[in-house]
């Protein structure tokens, strides 16, 4: 890879490098209780959880807002030329401050050339001032967003980030019941200026969520699904709803 030496760029450190399964601060929500109607407390969050049937959760339209599809990533950097570029693999993107920030395939681990992480650029999420990019490890796979102000970055995703229709939080989900690699589970952010807030996280082991959406700025429907059944999946509804 050639070095760029003509323009003054903003070194970038990585909020976390360990991939999507990364520990931080935010609460784990403790056992795997969310099968059933439970209210939690999690800081100044409380967060109402409870069962909801095929015809409600196929009603809740999603309001929220997500980045284009990463497998489009020639369309998502033409559209967004005026904010990102690429150049001999190495992405500059413009910042509101006037300086340009870059961001390159990173090693994990020094000693092993295939612990690496590659990103592809996906787009602006909603009217924030934020970029989601999908991050690509050895055996698995995670989101990042960066602040179009500041150039921080936040790669704490498991799945991929999905704005509430009142632009106030972010939610993330991923379903992996079979092979392991992902985190299994539920996270809710707070934006809170330049800064993503992690509220509370949650790890499920008995049944993984998938289709979540936001139904409205206060509540997220999504399937419970558990491996078995005559058709493979048993597939059961429940919705969150934030105080």
């Amino acid at each position: 890879m050639k070095k760029l030496l003509l323009i003054p760029v903003m070194s970038l450190i990585l909020f976390s490098c360990e991939g999507p399964g990364s520990k931080t601060d935010r609460p784990d929500l403790g056992p795997d209780t969310l099968g059933l109607a439970d209210t939690i407390v999690a800081g100044s969050e409380q967060v109402f959880i409870e069962r909801i049937s095929r015809a409600e959760f196929d009603s809740a339209s999603d309001k929220g807002l997500a980045a284009p599809n990463p497998a489009r990533e020639a369309d998502n950097l033409k559209r967004d030329s005026a904010l990102i570029t690429m150049h001999d693999s190495v992405y500059l993107i413009r910042l509101g401050s006037g300086d340009t920030a870059t961001l390159v395939e990173k090693r994990i681990n020094p000693l092993d050339e295939s612990d690496v992480v590659q990103y592809t650029y996906m787009g602006r999420l909603g009217g924030i001032p934020f970029i989601v990019f999908e991050c690509t490890y050895y055996e698995s796979y995670g989101y990042m967003m960066m602040n179009l102000n500041t150039g921080k970055t936040f790669d704490m995703f498991w799945g991929e980030p999905r704005l509430s229709p009142d632009g106030e939080h972010v939610f993330s989900s991923q379903y992996d019941m079979e092979s392991g690699f992902l985190p299994n589970g539920l996270q809710l952010f707070r934006l809170q200026g330049d800064e993503i807030v992690p509220l509370w996280q949650k790890e499920l082991t008995q049944w993984g969520p998938t289709s979540a959406r936001w139904a409205d700025a206060k509540s997220i429907c999504f399937a419970q699904e558990t491996p078995g059944g005559p058709n493979g999946q048993i597939v059961n509804y429940a919705r969150i709803i934030l105080k």
